[in-house]
């Protein structure tokens, strides 16, 4: 860290430096500054490459075809737990509830679309339009739906609600399940037009941005984000 002794200074001045903390814990000692990191803050990377390890734990069963993602994802991160890596407190504060709530839901919601026949005439509907036009509008139909829904609520509420309704499109054989629902995965994720979506609301007001300015950019956006979905799983089913 360069010695901000050595530099001219001027009443109100302010440098950004970088050292070792027990370089900046001495610079605070000095009545001369004023240092605005917090220095009670330290990181613990003891248990990092645990970390790492517990990761791949994770994700490594799955892709083998050894165990489904959703219980190796809880046994890493309940290893985490157990090891030390997280604190139990920190764990607690890190689960979104109104997620899990959400999803709780619209589990249902989506469950009784299935049943009630709602799922398979929507999926008729959609083949309708776009069978004629080839697998690449299927999908594109599947991404669009499932951006609309997730601007109107929110892109958990999106997925839940509209995987029964690409499962329906998919046992038509129009597309191959698995790229029907990753169209509306990430149909789901696509939510840029409208401010409503708490992620978007998060930034518009210490961005400054009106609602206008997000169907301006936010249109434009999508329209990539779906040309790049469709084409992508297109090919690569």
């Amino acid at each position: 860290m360069a010695n901000p002794a050595d530099l001219p200074l001027a009443v109100g001045d302010a440098f950004l430096v970088s050292g070792p903390i027990s370089s900046v814990r001495e610079l605070a000692k000095d009545p001369d500054y004023l240092v605005l990191t917090d220095l009670t803050e330290t990181v613990d990377t003891r248990r990092a490459p645990l970390a790492f390890l517990l990761l791949l734990v994770a994700v490594l069963p799955p892709l083998l075809g050894w165990l489904p993602l959703a219980i190796s994802s809880l046994a890493a991160a309940l290893l985490t737990v157990v090891t030390r890596c997280v604190g139990l407190e920190e764990a607690r504060r890190a689960i979104e509830w109104r997620v899990v709530f959400l999803i709780a839901g619209t589990i249902p919601l989506g469950l009784a679309l299935e049943k009630t026949g709602v799922a398979a005439t929507v999926a008729h509907t959609i083949l309708e339009l776009t069978t004629p036009l080839g697998e690449p509008a299927t999908l594109a139909a599947l991404f669009l739906v499932a951006a609309i829904v997730s601007v109107t609520s929110s892109n958990s509420a999106a997925a839940v609600i509209l995987a029964p309704i690409a499962g329906e499109v998919a046992s038509t054989g129009a597309v191959h399940l698995d790229t029907g629902l990753l169209a509306v995965a990430f149909g789901a994720s696509c939510a840029f037009i409208l401010p409503i979506p708490q992620w978007n609301l998060m930034v518009m007001g210490p961005g400054g941005y009106r609602a206008p300015d997000f169907l301006r950019f936010g249109a434009g956006l999508s329209v990539v984000m779906a040309i790049t979905t469709v084409l992508g799983l297109w090919f690569l089913h």
